[in-house]
């Protein structure tokens, strides 16, 4: 069976600026599925003319990916725009940049990691304050 657990971004929203005034991290996590986990960089959100453009960090078992990510809220689609898998090789931490096609928009199937992170990112996005916008 599936384990989803969402974090409450209205919660994170009203934390992260007082972490921020202290130096802290800005990744919130968006979601958590089956232990892969997904995060938002909260200082690198800009807002594109239909499309949002954010930083999403992936961790898996094995990796973790971050990409430059567009992600249109109307339309309930991606694209990634650049993309870099960390992972170990032989005891030493790799950095690997992948391969992507910035023309490709996609759709994530409900319930899935993606899907909850696409619909966590507009939430967070709604949510900010006009002046953050």
């Amino acid at each position: 069976m599936t384990f989803f657990r969402a974090v409450s971004l209205v919660a994170a929203v009203g934390v992260y600026p007082c972490l921020a005034a202290h130096g802290q991290s800005p990744w919130l996590t968006l979601a958590e599925i089956d232990g892969h986990r997904v995060q938002i960089d909260t200082a690198a959100t800009t807002e594109g003319s239909s499309y949002l453009s954010v930083r999403l960090r992936w961790f898996y078992p094995d990796k973790v990916v971050v990409e430059r990510t567009d992600v249109d809220c109307r339309r309930a689609r991606t694209r990634i725009i650049e993309s870099r898998e960390e992972f170990e090789l032989l005891g030493l931490r790799v950095k690997e940049s992948r391969a992507v096609d910035p023309k490709v928009w996609v759709g994530y199937s409900a319930g899935s990691l993606g899907g909850e992170a696409l619909r966590a990112v507009c939430r967070y996005y709604a949510a900010r304050p006009i002046g953050g916008r």
